[in-house]
């Protein structure tokens, strides 16, 4: 397997980790707030959210490539081809076209009346969904070059 592929399948399994440990810590905050102190709670967990989501990609990419450094390849210092770059470009759409979808839907929820909770939990669920379909992309993407 190579790196990238490790990478994208560890990054999508602890960042769902991270979601559920997080959105079960939240449920608890949220469960009798309303108004003003439910936005702030929630905005307060999608910062969370989003912030243990880059910790923990940029941990285990540099976990993945200081071991491969380490057992004398080349870790970061590897070049980028085309085909890394399309990866790559394939994989940001993914995310973009996701995220984009997500902010509809949950805005959409928001305005047929369901209620500033309905909203939180559609757009953090979303923001998973885009999440690990970006680490899949990138994982089928390059198992495919194998």
């Amino acid at each position: 397997m190579i790196n990238y592929t490790r990478i994208a399948i560890l990054a999508a399994i602890s960042n769902l980790a991270w979601f559920i440990c997080s959105y079960t810590w939240n449920q608890s905050r949220v469960a009798t707030l309303e108004g003003e102190s439910l936005a702030r709670a929630w905005g307060i967990y999608l910062l969370v959210l989003m912030l243990g989501f880059l910790l923990l990609n940029v941990l285990i990419t540099a976990l993945v490539m200081g071991r491969q450094k380490a057992g004398g390849g080349k870790g970061f210092a590897e070049k980028s081809d085309e085909r890394d770059c399309l990866i790559e470009g394939v994989a940001m759409k993914t995310f973009g076209i996701v995220i984009t979808i997500s902010l509809l839907l949950s805005a959409a929820l928001l305005a047929l009346g369901l209620g500033l909770q309905v909203f939180f939990r559609a757009l953090s669920f979303t923001l998973l969904l885009a999440d690990l379909g970006l680490w899949i992309s990138y994982a089928v993407a390059y198992g495919e070059g194998r």
